[in-house]
């Protein structure tokens, strides 16, 4: 944030509340100081991330660690503003006792480098101002009663403290100050106690511009670079409040808006960066921020009792006093969560880092200091898929969760959780959408949510009654039961038989047949298995001697067969259809088959030539 708002140190206590949390804080420090004991008005950053606490009568330095590395004051005089340039250094301006304005400059080790001082100047009515310009020269303006007549009184100096010029002219005070990138002054100021304010414009030279009457009232006066505009707060408490934008060329209106409430009085106007201009109203209980972009498109209000601040990305940190609560909104006034801390009293001023480090003033019961707290996130989570979603039952896919941190894992099924599921992968097989919760010290974050589609498999069967014993020759029919758009594959002994895809199949020669079913989602079943039998052979085809002995066989079987003037294939199938031995015999002869490791049951022999197949059934004993 451009300007940070210079309020009233106010304590409060905290109960611990998280609410929609999307993340919370956790501190990482709090160091104590008696410099700020007595309550701070402004708080910065420099370009190191080191803090500089304003108080009434001190200037303290603490490095990002919470380790104060000095604290500057002078004696009998009243701090008054201070601004920080790109090196560290610090400029401050005092007020003394007597009326004497004090401008020193303080390097990175609060060691000073240079000090002027206008004296005879009475600023009874207000403290002076300090600016710096993109140069690095330095603006102090200071209200001077002489003679019983009111002047504003503005000098500059470069950044080793050489006078550069000077302006006055009669005032009453000096309200606020802003500088643009070119150098160009701006001021709000009014003549005298009961008198309207003006908006006065010097170049970097000191040269008079205009003086642009504003009106009643000025709380907040605030540059934007982005939009090269000036805004202005004003109104009269407790009635109606103006949030204007002004050309910085001639001091005149581009746009305005108003509210009417009775919240309290205004303070200063703030810029986020990213154009957007915060305008606070009340403060201390109840108060309320307006939100507008640099083009006057109302956004949205929030409430806050003190202290604000946005980060890079334009959220909002809001300190609410007497809630007890600092709360963080979206950049489109959404409440991401409230955090109240069990063992600090938060107060304001609250500023936040580039790296979204929150700083603030605060006190554990026996001191005051400064408080640095960290975002406590909760994981970032996702889940892919390692393969399709959609797919057929008795199938699955692996699911994979990936997350930025997390020491807990549980997958979970239409919100539900999965018993035992509580790894980073996880497989799923049955219908439903799959998320996973993961778990980190500040809570736990859910996935985004993936459907599995679980597809039916289609009823595969053969209904033709196992077994079915035929005579060599004959055809057994074999039919599948049926399905509205299905396909069929026919198997002999679990191999495809060629163009066999209707539903139904003449079987002529023994073994273990089945079907494979594919419906029109393309899941596919294989029924079980029916036996066809070659018993019998018809008379005429009777031209073999075909003996098996002894059965029940224990360890060898023998197979005698007579007229066979070619090779043969013998073969054992168990009852599943499994080929569990097959060899060459010779023509004519007896051929043994060694069984003793085959399990006992029973198993079908095979015995085939080119144009002659004949199948026995024999047992195995143990």
């Amino acid at each position: 944030m451009r300007k940070i708002l210079a309020i009233i140190f106010v304590v409060f206590t905290l109960s611990f509340q998280i609410k929609n949390a999307q993340a919370q804080l956790t501190v990482d420090w709090y160091s104590p100081s008696l410099e700020i004991n007595g309550g701070a008005s402004k708080m910065m950053r420099d370009n190191a991330d080191n803090l500089f606490v304003l108080s009434q009568l001190s200037l303290t330095k603490f490095n990002s660690s919470g380790s104060q590395l000095w604290s500057i004051s002078k004696t009998n005089a009243s701090i008054d503003d201070v601004v920080i340039d790109n090196n560290g250094n610090s400029y401050v301006t005092f007020t003394t006792s007597s009326w004497e304005v004090y401008t020193i400059k303080y390097d990175v080790y609060g060691t000073s480098q240079w000090e002027k001082v206008l004296s005879d100047f009475q600023g009874i009515y207000g403290g002076s101002k300090i600016g710096i310009d993109v140069s690095g020269n330095i603006i102090v303006t200071c209200n001077w009663n002489h003679l019983n007549v009111s002047y504003l009184y503005v000098v500059k100096y470069n950044p080793n403290g050489d006078f550069q010029w000077n302006y006055a002219s009669t005032a009453y005070t000096v309200y606020d100050l802003t500088i643009d990138q070119y150098g160009n002054i701006y001021l709000t100021n009014r003549s005298s106690q009961n008198s309207p304010f003006y908006l006065l414009k010097l170049d970097g030279g000191g040269i008079f511009q205009y003086g642009s009457l504003i009106g009643d009232g000025v709380y907040g006066l605030a540059y934007d670079q982005g939009s090269a505009s000036l805004f202005i707060h004003r109104g009269e408490a407790p009635a109606t409040y103006f949030f204007e934008k002004i050309d910085p060329n001639n001091g005149n209106m581009i746009w305005f808006d108003s509210v009417t409430t009775n919240v309290g009085w205004g303070t200063a106007c703030s810029l986020d960066g990213l154009g957007n201009v915060y305008f606070p109203i009340g403060g201390g209980y109840g108060g309320i921020v307006r939100k507008y972009s640099t083009a006057g498109i109302f956004q949205f209000e929030f409430p806050y009792d003190n202290g604000f601040d946005t980060d890079g990305s334009g959220n909002i940190y809001a300190v609410q006093t007497y809630g007890s609560q600092v709360k963080k909104y979206s950049s489109a006034g959404n409440l991401l969560w409230t955090y109240s801390d069990p063992s600090h009293y938060t107060a304001t001023p609250i500023l936040v880092n580039p790296d979204n480090k929150l700083y603030a003033i605060a006190s554990d019961n026996y001191s005051i200091g400064l408080i640095k707290y960290s975002p406590c996130s909760v994981p970032v989570i996702s889940i892919s898929a390692n393969g399709p979603i959609i797919f057929c039952n008795g199938a699955k896919v692996k699911f994979t969760a990936t997350a930025s941190s997390g020491s807990t894992y549980q997958w979970q099924k239409d919100g539900e959780d999965v018993s035992g599921a509580t790894k980073k992968t996880y497989n799923a097989k049955d219908q439903g959408a799959y998320s996973c919760r993961v778990s980190n010290s500040c809570g736990p974050n859910t996935s985004n949510s993936i459907t599995v589609t679980v597809l039916a498999l289609p009823a595969s069967k053969i209904k033709t009654v196992s077994p079915v014993n035929i005579c060599a020759g004959q055809t057994a029919t074999l039919n599948a039961k049926t399905c509205s758009g299905c396909t069929y594959q026919w198997q002999k002994n679990n191999m495809n038989i060629s163009n066999a895809t209707n539903s139904y199949y003449g079987a002529t020669q023994a073994g273990y047949y089945t079907v494979t079913t594919t419906n029109t989602s393309n899941c596919s079943k294989t029924s079980k298995s029916c036996v066809v039998n070659i018993t019998c052979k018809e008379e005429e085809e009777v031209i073999t001697a075909f003996h098996v002995y002894p059965s029940p066989a224990n360890h060898m079987i023998t197979i005698e067969l007579d007229g066979i003037t070619s090779q043969r294939s013998i073969e054992l199938f168990d009852l599943i259809g499994k080929r569990v031995y097959n060899t060459i015999a010779p023509a004519d002869g007896i051929t043994q088959v060694d069984v003793g490791s085959l399990p006992a049951g029973a198993y079908l022999l095979r015995v085939s030539t080119n144009d002659w197949t004949q199948t026995r059934k024999i047992d195995i004993v143990r």
